[in-house]
């Protein structure tokens, strides 16, 4: 009898358990649906605390799903999107950090980085978020990127500009004199 309560015990807190996070993950998705078939943005401002609060809560309480990171990396998006870059960097960081082989992680790192600098201002940590996905992520795509960030780190956009101007021209001038050499 003992042990027919106890299997029934442990056959409600799975189902319970199930339950949850199917209702969660089926809230996420319907939230999710709503916001990307709103044009206007209107349900984006309306709702981005709320999606964000339910993403991390389904990383809390699910760290070990694979869906995890997933919300988590979203809700950076949504909250660099609407203008929070410390909770953006916060919610990319536990990507890079907690689940460093994810698929998006060394785009998580990138954006961090990119936070840094386009929004704090913080050259220093950008450029340590650059290098990590230099170093952390040797086979991304965004390696280019990052080592492009880092060359121009406190430039402005016109003085970056004029450097890539710079080397089109060289470029040109040294195709010109191989041209010219060769006849």
């Amino acid at each position: 009898m003992k042990k027919s309560v106890i299997v029934l015990f442990v056959i409600a807190v799975t189902l319970t358990a199930c339950s949850t996070h199917d209702k969660l993950v089926e809230r996420i998705r319907g939230m999710e649906k709503e916001i990307s078939a709103d044009k206007s943005g209107k349900v984006m401002k309306e709702k981005s605390a709320e999606i964000v609060r339910l993403y991390e809560s389904f990383a809390n309480r699910y760290p070990e799903d694979t869906l995890a990171p997933a919300f988590l990396f979203s809700a950076g998006v949504v909250t660099m999107n609407s203008g929070q870059p410390d909770k953006a960097i916060e919610m990319f960081s536990r990507v890079s950090e907690k689940y460093p082989k994810h698929k998006r992680a060394a785009e998580a790192c990138f954006f961090t980085g990119f936070i840094y600098e386009n929004t704090k201002g913080n050259v220093e940590k950008a450029r340590d978020a650059y290098l990590d996905v230099v170093k952390k992520y040797p086979e991304s795509d965004l390696v280019d990127d990052a080592n492009f960030c880092i060359q121009n780190l406190g430039k402005t956009p016109e003085q970056v500009q004029k450097q890539l101007e710079e080397n089109i021209k060289r470029v040109e001038d040294s195709i010109a004199a191989t041209q010219q050499a060769k006849k």
